[in-house]
This record gives structure tokens, C-alpha cells and sequence, in this order.
């Protein structure tokens, strides 16, 4: 009757007095001159493949050569396999153990090898080869020199000549520090990995499986935000797309990713709406579902000041904000620190860009409206500090646009002193040492430069002749040629000419009126200009700018009644310039309107303005007026 497996692996096995077991470096030996036979029959066998590896190696062809690597590595392990299951099957040895005189039996009794047995051995023994070995440091611990291989087949290698000794102590020792050193490292990489893996999981909500499905510009400022923790990617991206460090495209893959996962919906609602604000309908729609979401959150806030800025409700933004216990977003904060720059309200400005300070993903937003904003306070050693250090750090697209924002200031302050006219310097060495590449800003910013004594009309007419394709930048040069000239009338008709095609209060505008101004001969000039800019629909800080240049005006050439139209829109549209509190005061007083008069006084009396307006002597009377003392 046919015995089964078990009761012969029970019943039958040999034991280590009945068999003599092979010497463990006889056995090394043996199979480490079979693994070299191998190895130069698969170079003989493949000898072809390894020519057109080499060559895509040569070549630089990395599909071709990973395609020849893995068919030299599949041919070795076929040779591998064919060679250790026939050589035992066959013989019981291979070439390695006849020279060694060691051979292959059934560690079960006298019965013989079967195919399937040695192809398992020869497929284990390649598993252990594939684990760097280690299944084979068993023939060193087990008592009958067994290693996996061995015991999977059951078989067991003897040798014909001697018989080999039994592991004593040390080789088990050995084995065991091997193995522990093993697991230890296996288990620190394990605890490693888990510790990563926890990590992405807590940010997990924060990505998609489509590792394009990010913007990169917002990974990298995340790495650099402050207090990471408590600003998620859409915060980041909300703050960088308001300070105009990203563009719509950016912003959106970001909300769409939090709208998939049902998160923070709020703000990816409001983040949708401004990608779409081309879209007014659809962009109008995202707007109505942010304050449904969360009617406190500042995403509600900034969405509520949105619909006050579109219905032209200025005044009902400083209440939304003032209303606001503190911006907590930095988002928040970089729309309301636009909006004070607006109202030319620098104080805020300062307080606010202060307060995102350190952030270095905005540190080019924070620095230009500090700088501005310590300029207007007539901070000028602080201004040029922080206009210096963030020129430096700017990225070049954007630097050319800084240096002529803060021109027009120092223009707009007639270059008093040598050191305050070092961004006109730079824009006038970059635009003349550079290529005539036309830009709109720094053009304007350049020609209004000439007051610092830094270039000339007929150099930038040259200079810039050929690039300039816009018509109205082509007559605004002949007409600022005129004046230059002195040709008043002939410069003062093309301005005027240039009007009509520029009713939208900005820069091109504000230089076209401010030199209309300049240029004005009567009082005629003077109403249509107040009459343009009390009409004009604008909030921007050129418009502001602008009617505070036109009230000074008026103040000196003491048109009184004009002086106090303009005034009345100036306190229509809130504005807070500092030096406006004090031009308001005069007016008000000179038009017999004490009480209001009285309040300017009071803020401007509270400001720490140190530039003298053109009207200082008239402030001063009135003051002394409103005051009670002598002037």
C-alpha cells in the first residue's frame, strides 16, 4: 500500500548520524564555480544581446538597453534553472560538486529525486541567490546543514569523501547576529516609511492622484509659509493669486482640488469665482455660494467687499473690514492692503503689510507696498531700505515695473534730494543700456525722470522710435517734446488731443491730465479738469493721485471754489492721504465751512506727516485760526 507524504516526512527522514552531510565550504566552493560556468555560458549563449546592449549603452538609447538588460537577465535564470534540475535529476551533482565530491539524495530514505523536486530546489535556490544570499547562511545554523533550498525539495547534500561537522555554537551565534542586524534595519526603514506615509496622509486632502493635477508655484511658497499648519494650499494660493505671484489657471486646478475632496468649499468657491471673473455669470454664481457655506468666514467677508468694490460702495469696504475683528487670512490681507493703497490710507497700508511679515513667497508684495507706503509717510531712509532690498530680490519680469512705480514717486516729489531719485536712476540705466523693448509704464516713468535731471526727450524719442507701436505713446513724446521746448500751446493741444482716447482713470491717463494741469492758462483749463475728475468713474491710486494733485493746484492759485468741488468727491470717495487731510482743512476754511474744517484739522494734527505741502502757510493759518493762537 502507497505511503503518504506526511507519514514518510515523519517516519522516514534521515538524521544526521545517517547521512554524511557536505562541508559547508566545500559546498560554497561548489556553487560559486557553478555560478561562474554560468555566467560565461549565458555570455556565450547571448553573446548577440550583448553586443546590441553595449551598443544602446553607446548610444544612449535607454528603452533599448533596459530591453537587452532584462533579456540577459531572463537567459541566465533560464540557464540557471536548466542546468541545477537536469544536473541533479540526471547526475545528482552538478560540475561544481563532482569536482568536489559532493552530491544531491532524498533525505527521505533511499527513495530517488524526482523532476519536480529538483526543479523546486533549482527555483529556491535562485530565490535565495535573488535575496543577496541569505537564505543560504541557514547551511552555518542548521544541524543537518539544510538551508532553504534544501528543505523545500527535501533533499539533503552529502559528501562522498568526509563527513562535515555539526554548527557549534559560534556559527549559530554568527547566523543569528546576521539575521538580527537584518530585521532591525528592515524595521527601522519600515518605521521610516510608516512615519512618511503619515505625513502625506495628513495632507492627503490636499492632493489628487494625478501628480500634474498641482500647481508647483504654490508647492514651493507652502514649503516657505509661515505657520504651515494653519494655512492650507488654498490659503496659500488665495494670498499669492491677490498679491499677482500667480495667475487664474494656477489658482483653479487648486479649487477644484478642494471642491473634489468637499473641503474648505468657501474658499474654493470664492478662489473659482476669481478664475472665472472673464465669466461674469459663472464667476457670479461661485460668489453666491461662498457666504452659503460660511457667512463669517473671511472668504464671506472678501466676497461681500467684492460686491461693495462692483457697486462702487467704498465706503462700505472700510465698514466691512473695520466691522472685522482681525484679518486672520493673509488672502484678506492682501485685498485689503490694495484697497487702503487706493485711499492712499498709508498707514493702514503699513499696518497690514507689517503684519504679513515674514512671508517669503510675498515678500515682493509686502516690499513694494511697505516701500510706497513709507514714502507717502515721508519715511523716505526706511522707504529706500526696503525699495532696495526688495529690487534685488524681485524677479526680473517684475522689477521694471517696481522701479517705475516708485519713480513716479520720487518724480512726483521733484527730486529734492540726490539719494531720492535712485529708482529713476536704475529705470533710466536699464532702459538706456537695454534694448528698446516697449513698455507703457516705464516709458511714462522715464519721461517724467527728466525733473531729476536724468535723461532727456530727444534721447528717449530715439532711443525708443522704432519699438513704439501705440499712437497715443507716439503724440504723448511729441507733445512732452513741446513742453520741453516750451512750446506750451502745441504741447497743451496734443494732451488735449490725447483726451478722448483716454477717459479710464490710469497711469497714461494721470500723465496726459497731470501735464494738462501743468499747462493750464486759465480758469477755464482748471473747471474742465475738475469737471473730468469729479465725472470720472475710477478708484484706483492714479485717480487719487490725481485729484489730491489738482486740489494742491487749486490751493496755491487759490481757486477756492473749485478747490472745494474737487474736495467735497475727494471726501465722497474716502480718500485718506495724509497731506489731503491738510489741503481739506485749508479749503473748507476758506469757503466758510468751520466744522468740517475743524475735523481735517484734528486728523491731520494727529498725522506725523513731515513734507510740506504747497499750502503749509495757509494750513498754518488756519490752524492758528481754528485754534485760537496766533499764526
Amino acid at each position: 500500500m502507497k505511503q503518504s507524504y506526511l507519514f514518510e516526512r515523519f517516519c522516514h527522514i534521515k538524521t544526521d548520524a545517517q547521512v554524511n552531510f557536505a562541508d559547508v565550504w566545500d559546498r560554497l566552493a561548489a556553487f560559486v564555480l557553478d555560478l561562474v560556468f554560468l555566467v560565461l555560458l549565458t555570455n556565450l549563449v547571448f553573446a548577440p544581446v550583448k553586443k546590441k546592449l553595449q551598443v544602446a549603452i553607446l548610444n544612449e538609447h535607454d528603452g533599448a538597453a533596459q530591453v537587452y538588460f532584462w533579456l540577459m537577465v531572463v537567459g541566465f535564470a533560464v540557464l540557471f534553472l536548466s542546468y541545477h534540475t537536469l544536473c541533479i535529476f540526471f547526475y545528482k551533482r552538478t560540475l561544481g560538486k563532482k569536482i568536489f565530491g559532493i552530491e544531491v539524495q532524498s533525505v527521505l530514505g533511499d527513495k530517488d529525486l524526482s523532476l519536480g523536486n529538483c526543479f523546486l530546489r533549482s527555483m529556491t535556490q535562485l530565490f535565495s541567490l535573488v535575496l543577496c544570499g541569505f537564505p543560504f547562511l541557514q547551511v552555518f545554523s542548521h544541524k543537518m546543514r539544510r538551508p532553504l533550498h534544501d528543505r523545500a525539495s527535501d533533499t539533503i547534500t552529502c559528501s562522498l569523501k568526509k563527513k562535515g561537522k555539526v554548527p557549534d555554537f559560534i556559527e549559530k551565534l554568527w547566523v543569528k547576529v546576521v539575521y538580527a542586524t537584518v530585521v532591525v534595519n528592515l524595521v527601522i526603514v519600515l518605521f521610516v516609511q510608516l512615519y512618511f506615509i503619515k505625513s502625506d496622509l495628513n495632507s492627503l486632502t490636499e492632493f489628487v492622484a494625478e501628480p500634474d493635477y498641482v500647481c508647483d508655484d504654490v508647492s514651493e511658497a507652502k514649503d516657505f509659509w509661515p505657520d504651515q499648519n494653519r494655512a492650507s494650499r488654498l490659503d496659500v494660493a488665495l494670498a499669492m493669486f491677490g498679491a499677482g505671484e500667480i495667475g487664474k489657471e494656477c489658482l483653479e486646478v487648486e479649487a477644484q482640488k478642494y471642491i473634489s475632496f468637499e473641503q474648505d468649499l468657501d474658499k474654493a468657491y470664492l478662489a473659482e469665482a476669481f478664475a472665472n471673473e472673464d465669466r461674469s455669470q459663472i464667476s457670479n454664481e461661485y460668489l453666491k455660494k461662498v457666504c452659503e457655506e460660511s457667512d463669517e468666514s473671511d472668504a464671506c467677508l472678501l466676497t461681500k467687499m467684492i460686491g461693495a468694490w462692483s457697486e462702487k460702495k467704498w465706503s462700505a469696504v472700510d465698514a466691512l473690514l473695520e466691522d472685522h475683528p482681525k484679518i486672520f487670512s493673509p488672502f484678506l490681507t492682501v485685498w485689503a492692503i490694495q484697497h487702503f493703497e487706493r485711499k492712499q490710507d498709508y498707514q493702514k497700508v503699513l499696518k497690514l503689510t507689517e503684519g504679513l511679515v515674514p512671508n517669503r513667497a510675498l515678500s515682493n508684495f509686502i516690499g513694494k507696498y511697505k516701500a510706497k507706503a513709507l514714502w507717502n509717510l515721508d519715511r523716505k531712509n526706511e522707504a529706500e531700505q526696503i525699495f532696495e532690498t526688495t529690487y534685488v530680490n524681485t524677479p526680473k519680469d517684475n522689477q521694471t515695473e517696481l522701479l517705475a512705480d516708485m519713480c513716479r514717486l520720487e518724480a512726483e516729489n521733484n527730486c529734492t534730494e540726490s539719494k531720492e531719485h535712485k529708482a529713476c536712476q536704475w529705470l533710466s540705466d536699464e532702459m538706456y543700456s537695454g534694448s528698446p523693448e516697449y513698455n507703457q509704464a516705464s516709458l511714462l516713468s522715464l519721461v517724467k525722470a527728466q525733473k531729476c535731471g536724468l535723461g532727456d526727450i530727444n534721447q528717449i524719442i530715439v532711443k525708443y522710435r522704432s519699438s513704439i507701436d501705440d499712437p497715443r505713446m507716439q503724440l504723448f513724446l511729441a507733445a512732452s517734446k513741446a513742453k520741453k521746448e516750451d512750446k506750451k500751446f502745441v504741447a497743451q493741444q496734443i494732451f488735449k488731443n490725447l483726451i478722448d482716447s483716454s477717459a479710464e482713470p490710469s497711469y497714461f491717463t494721470y500723465e496726459v491730465r497731470s501735464n494738462l494741469l501743468e499747462l493750464a492758462n486759465d480758469k477755464k483749463d482748471f473747471e474742465d479738469l475738475v469737471d473730468w475728475w469729479t465725472k470720472a468713474d475710477g478708484f484706483n491710486k492714479y485717480h487719487a493721485a490725481l485729484g489730491e494733485k489738482i486740489l494742491k493746484t487749486l490751493v496755491s492759485t487759490k481757486h477756492w471754489d473749485l478747490a472745494l468741488k474737487i474736495s467735497q468727491k475727494l471726501v465722497n470717495e474716502n480718500f485718506q492721504s495724509q497731506e489731503l487731510k491738510k489741503q481739506l482743512a485749508v479749503v473748507f476754511y476758506k469757503n466758510n465751512k468751520f466744522a468740517l474744517a475743524k475735523k481735517w484739522l484734528d486728523q491731520a494734527d494727529h498725522s506725523n506727516l513731515m513734507r510740506e505741502p504747497a499750502s503749509e502757510s495757509d494750513f498754518s493759518f488756519v490752524r492758528s485760526q481754528l485754534r485760537g493762537s496766533k499764526p
